[in-house]
C-alpha cells in the first residue's frame, strides 16, 4: 500500500502538543535530516523555540514562514510566447 506524504493539517495542527515539533518531525516532513535543521537554526534561517540548551521545537508558523521564504515566484512572459527550440544533437 502506497503511503501518503505528511500534510501540515493533519501532522503539525492535529497531532503535536500546543502545536510544537520535534526536529525529527520536522526533517521527516522536509525531507532533510536532522543535522541540516540545525545548521538552519544556527544561521538563521529557521527560527525555533529553544526549550533547553539541548532542545529545540518548531511551530508550524515557524516552518511555514521558512517554508514561504525559499519559495520563489515562477514569472510567465504572456506577452511574448514563444516556443522552445533548440538545435538537435549530432548523430541524433
Amino acid at each position: 500500500m502506497r503511503q501518503r506524504p505528511p500534510s501540515i493539517d493533519n501532522d503539525f495542527n492535529n497531532n503535536w502538543l500546543w502545536g510544537l515539533v520535534r526536529p525529527e518531525q520536522l526533517s521527516r516532513f522536509l525531507g532533510m535530516s536532522v543535522k541540516t535543521l540545525h545548521k538552519l537554526v544556527r544561521e538563521g534561517k529557521l527560527p525555533c523555540a529553544q526549550i533547553t540548551s539541548r532542545e529545540r521545537r518548531f511551530t508550524p508558523e515557524q516552518v511555514q514562514e521558512y517554508i514561504r521564504s525559499q519559495s520563489t515566484k515562477v514569472c510567465v512572459d504572456k506577452k511574448d510566447p514563444r516556443p522552445v527550440s533548440s538545435p538537435l544533437k549530432k548523430g541524433a
